[in-house]
């Protein structure tokens, strides 16, 4: 920064190359009102943070509070675990930006005072049927907040505050949420027949959404409405649909399982199913990643086996966890890893010895697993630790196989959600969100009780 002297910054001659009057010069730019002091520089905001640029009515300071908002552009080596804020973004468009598919009501404002808390941590638990809960990520686990979506609930992400849900068909839509208070902040129509099954949040207005009827993902600006597809034509099948489901991201790169499948029957086609990789740093248009630029065409990361589920990412160690289930009596499936550099995908150590459901990795060789059998008062899900060689297992018989867990690093806590209905079948039924050390293995230390049965889980930091 540059200091004028007080006599040029009053407009008189300075007394630079001038030998006589330096003192009379300095004491008749003081007597006008000057100062040696430098003029206060603009406000350049912080690094990675954008301006609200709002004029001071008086003294300009340089001295203006942080908004604390998010970096638009997820660093990599990020993960799901983010630490969150629920604030929106200074340059978010205003509420009364029109919408094609929401009330403009529902966007939420941008006129957040610089010095709003932090959201609360939390435990966001649905039905399958549409009813959500928000709970304290910490004992005793207190409901904050209930709600009702009324639609059939596909999947649910929360990241900077928001939660994003997926209806799958028939509803074909996704509904936007506030993850502390659970206020619908949009409703937001797909189209018909596009199936959303999954939903990955990159950063603080963007998501991506997995399209089974559409040979497609969505980007979807979650402040605009406005949507923008990714082209998946390349890695279609005969019937030319990928059927993405299950999705993760890794900075701006999304993942996308694309099981490949004859798309009325479910029965395998010819091609073997890959994890399609999207950038989002790229150009429109330029966004799908050739994993295998040595074979001709855009290829993905081949896999041994059609994937489902969650796929655990850890983003700085640069792996990516896949889930590849069958029947048991075609083998229950396995588990490969996956190199985010190499783009490469390798068979997991990792071997349960049953048909196999969702997971979590907590560390090194650590993993809970849910496996399934067709045995008992109704379908069965049983979960496991691996860390701990006696550690029993939990089991539970619902109307459907649970496949969902919620690990958070920073409570080192697992959740898990068991719907299952006490009945003279099934007497030792604890319905709830069941809480794990995660690195303790079962019994639950807590279960939490939603009012509801719980099916999916997602955690907002």
């Amino acid at each position: 920064m540059l200091t004028h002297p007080p006599a040029a910054r009053c407009g008189l001659p300075t007394t630079r190359g001038v030998r006589a009057l330096p003192v009379l010069l300095t004491a008749l730019a003081l007597a006008l009102g000057c100062s040696s002091s430098p003029a206060p520089a603009a406000d350049a905001g912080t690094p990675d943070t954008p301006r609200t640029d709002t004029p001071s009515t008086d003294v300009p300071s340089t001295d203006v509070p942080s908004t604390d908002v998010p970096s638009t552009d997820a660093p990599d080596g990020g993960s799901l675990d983010v630490p969150t804020a629920d604030v929106p973004s200074a340059d978010v468009p205003s509420a009364d930006v029109p919408s094609v598919d929401v009330p403009s009501a529902d966007v939420p404002s941008a006129d957040v005072p610089p010095d709003a808390p932090p959201a609360e941590a939390r435990l966001v638990v649905l039905s399958r049927e549409g009813r959500i809960a928000s709970v304290a990520l910490a004992a005793p686990y207190a409901v904050r907040a209930s709600a009702d979506l009324r639609a059939t609930v596909g999947s649910a992400r929360c990241r900077f505050g928001l939660c994003v849900v997926t209806h799958p068909d028939p509803a074909n839509a996704l509904s936007v949420v506030s993850a502390a208070d659970l206020t619908v902040r949009a409703t937001i129509a797909l189209g018909d027949r596009v199936d959303p099954r999954d939903v990955a949040i990159v950063d603080d207005h963007t998501a991506v959404v997995s399209l089974y009827g559409r040979a497609e993902l969505l980007q979807v600006d979650l402040v605009t409405r406005a949507t923008t597809p990714i082209d998946l034509r390349a890695l279609a099948d005969a019937d030319g649909l990928p059927e993405a489901t299950w999705l993760a991201t890794c900075g701006r790169r999304v993942f996308a399982q694309l099981r490949r499948v004859e798309h009325e029957s479910g029965a395998d086609s010819p091609m073997g199913a890959v994890l399609a990789v999207v950038d989002l740093a790229r150009p429109a248009g330029d966004r799908l990643v050739d994993a295998d630029p040595a074979t001709p065409g855009v290829q993905g990361i081949a896999l041994a086996r059609r994937p489902a589920f969650d796929m655990p990412v850890d983003c700085a160690a640069g792996t990516l966890h896949v889930a590849e289930p069958m029947p048991l009596m075609r083998g229950g499936g396995g588990y490969e890893v996956v190199d985010l550099a190499t783009l490469r995908a390798t068979a997991s150590s990792l071997d349960v010895g049953a048909e196999i459901g969702g997971f979590e990795v907590v560390g090194p060789n650590q993993y809970w697993t849910i496996t399934h059998t067709e045995f008992g008062p109704g379908p069965s899900s049983h979960l496991n630790y691996t860390g701990v060689a006696a550690a029993p297992t939990h089991n539970t018989f619902a109307r459907e196989h649970v496949n969902d867990l919620a690990f958070d690093r920073e409570t080192d806590r697992v959740f898990y959600p068991d719907p299952c209905t006490v009945m003279p079948t099934n007497p030792g039924c604890v319905p709830g969100v069941h809480v794990f050390g995660a690195h303790a293995g079962p019994p639950s230390t807590a279960v939490i009780d939603a009012g509801f049965a719980p099916i999916e889980l997602a955690i907002s930091r």
